[in-house]
């Protein structure tokens, strides 16, 4: 337990640093040190006979990890596309998602020479597709979304120092960390608002699925609603699923009402993450995408750690489940709130020929 602690501590810690490599050297070459960070050590378990050489090795894999997967990925996206980008990072998360979600269902066989084959694929396929990977289309002659010209109105440029003084910056941090607590509580709570407890487990492996289901279409129909609509009235919208779906377990008595609650928060859910990623860079810019995310990533994810645990504790001291449920509702009404006060993106103080103005 307390090597996994530290490990977690350890991914956290890098975060923010792993984005500042990102912004000043590129998403190519994080990728290939992480993915190189990941896959070489694991074509070396077949020689590992203890437990030290095994957590070197488990180490190494959580910094490859850090560095060589999601900000620089999602930062690559970032750069590559502006009126899209919601898309762009909407398809990038149903990837992950089914991929992640069809190896998860089938019952590999967990041994070191798994573990080899995986390292060995890593190596000699992904690696060289992440070399194929473009940091800037600028660099290239190209410009955003495939355009053949800049484009003539400015977008948001933020520096570090400038997201972090805004008010959209928190209020956009404050509104990832009530989704996350909420579909923390609500994972928990539905089948103890089920009249029918003989078939509990039954109806809690139909919420999940059907909630998985609904949270994979979703993440493509929020990015396509993020690039259509404003994007803090699109991240509202998921909001008030989320908070719908527990107004549908308290007021419902039915299995049916489940299957509705379970609907709405895959909705909500798979809106907003693609969502919640796409509106750094739609409020923040290009130049510091992947230290803000980072930064944001390293707030987020402890005060997740935190509610987990209490959700656990709201469950078990309210067996008729209404008090979690509440908290839920009321989080997703405060995550509303804070993404309407966020505003529209605005440019930086420091852009020129901008007053000065508070996100």
């Amino acid at each position: 337990m307390i090597w996994v602690i530290g490990l977690a501590a350890l991914s956290l810690g890098l975060l923010p640093f792993v984005g500042m490599f990102v912004d000043s050297r590129g998403s190519r070459i994080s990728m290939l040190i992480g993915l190189a960070l990941i896959g070489g050590p694991l074509t070396l378990l077949w020689v590992a006979r203890t437990g030290p050489v095994s957590f070197l090795i488990i180490t190494s894999g959580v910094v490859g990890s850090t560095m060589g997967t999601f900000i620089p990925v999602a930062t690559a996206i970032n750069h590559w596309f502006l009126d899209r980008r919601a898309t762009a990072i909407a398809l990038l998360l149903f990837g992950g998602e089914v991929l992640s979600w069809g190896v998860s269902r089938r019952p590999w066989p967990v041994d070191r020479w798994v573990l080899v084959g995986h390292g060995a694929v890593i190596l000699v396929v992904v690696l060289p597709l992440a070399w194929l990977v473009r940091d800037r289309p600028e660099s290239h002659g190209q410009f955003p979304d495939g355009s053949e010209t800049a484009r003539a109105e400015p977008v948001p440029d933020f520096s570090v120092r400038e997201a972090l003084g805004s008010r959209a910056f928190w209020l956009l941090t404050l509104a990832s960390v009530c989704m996350a607590a909420v579909s923390g509580i609500m994972a928990l709570a539905p089948a103890s608002l089920v009249p029918d407890r003989a078939s509990d487990a039954v109806q809690f492996a139909g919420f999940r699925n059907i909630q998985k289901v609904t949270m994979l279409a979703f993440l493509l129909v929020g990015g396509y609603l993020g690039d259509r609509i404003p994007i803090r009235y699109a991240l509202c919208m998921f909001a008030l699923l989320h908070l719908l779906s527990a107004v549908a377990l308290v007021v419902g008595d039915s299995v049916g009402m489940l299957w509705l609650s379970a609907a709405l928060l895959g909705m909500g859910a798979g809106g907003e993450a693609a969502l919640s990623v796409a509106a750094v860079g739609a409020y923040f810019g290009r130049r510091r995408f992947a230290t803000i995310i980072g930064i944001q990533m390293v707030i987020v994810w402890p005060l997740i750690a935190v509610m987990h645990p209490g959700a656990f504790w709201l469950n078990n001291f309210d067996a008729s489940g209404f008090l979690p449920v509440d908290a839920a509702a009321a989080l997703a009404g405060l995550a509303m709130v804070a993404y309407l006060v966020a505003g529209e993106p605005r440019l930086a103080p420091s852009q020129p020929n901008v007053l000065s103005e508070e996100n």
